[in-house]
């Protein structure tokens, strides 16, 4: 059997949870991506939709 402490500590290093014995490092959000966001993803997403809506009218139109 593998004692309590033990899994508890590996866990704790494997999936980043802190410890209360340990401290944990914050960092900002930009740090935390190294980077900035160009805003992307609202025009990926807006595309994908209208994409989604108009092969559903397609279908909507062979079908019906």
């Amino acid at each position: 059997m593998v004692p309590e402490g033990a899994l508890a500590a590996n866990l704790s290093q494997s999936v980043g949870i802190a410890m209360p014995d340990q401290q944990t490092e914050h960092v900002t959000t930009t740090e935390a991506r190294a980077g900035s966001t160009p805003h992307m993803t609202r025009y990926v997403l807006g595309v994908g939709l209208l994409l989604v809506i108009a092969i559903f009218a397609v279908i909507l139109f062979i079908a019906g």
